[in-house]
């Protein structure tokens, strides 16, 4: 089984094009420069974009549900999180790499948590955050249209670390409890117990 794995992966990788962006038609016009071709790219992808209405989010009213306590953040997770990381991901806008963070895990760690503590009480997100490296990625059909493209955004790695999975306490369980039968269902609550009993701090 596994020779015939690797006989497909080389199948794929021959066919595979190297080529990077074709040639796009853009405004009427055959575009091949590398400033025309991410122009016409980025058009594209904004005029697919969803724009969000201004303004903040309709008030619903008080909620008839318990309130979650508050998120706390474990530098020993993130710790943990850091040493799980995979070496070989792509790096975002800031450059730091995926083998750095886990190298110096005992201290990045406990910036990391700091950060993460502040964004979740402030309701802010880093600058560099939001910030991403946008890569077009072929689908199918004729290469020249920029609307067979999708875009692959990159971010900064240490936005990407999940976690929330190892901040939330023990104390959230009751509350899941306590919500109706039609806000979550009883398989939905084992499965989160199951997850959180299988965290090891």
């Amino acid at each position: 089984m596994e020779t015939k794995k690797k006989f497909w992966t080389y199948v794929k990788n021959l066919k595979k094009d190297h080529t990077g962006v074709a040639p796009l038609k853009h405004q009427n016009q055959l575009v091949t420069d590398s400033l025309g071709k991410a122009s016409a790219l980025n058009a594209q992808f904004q005029s697919v974009f969803t724009q969000e209405p201004p303004g903040s989010l309709p008030d619903k009213g008080p909620s008839p549900y318990p309130t979650m306590p508050e998120i706390q953040i474990f530098q020993h997770g993130i710790e943990k999180l850091l040493k799980n990381l995979n070496v070989h991901k792509a790096m975002g806008p800031d450059e730091i790499s995926s083998h750095f963070l886990k190298a110096t895990r005992s201290v990045t760690s406990f910036l990391l948590k700091v950060i993460f503590q502040c964004s979740l009480e402030t309701g802010v997100t880093p600058q560099d955050w939001r910030e991403a490296n946008v890569a077009p990625l072929f689908k199918k059909g004729e290469r020249y249209k920029p609307s067979n493209y999708r875009p692959v955004s990159l971010t900064s790695i240490t936005s990407r670390v999940d976690v929330v999975k190892y901040s939330f306490i023990p104390a959230t369980i009751p509350l899941w409890n306590a919500l109706p039968p039609e806000v979550v269902s009883s398989a939905t609550l084992d499965a989160f117990k199951s997850g959180l009993a299988s965290l090891k701090y």
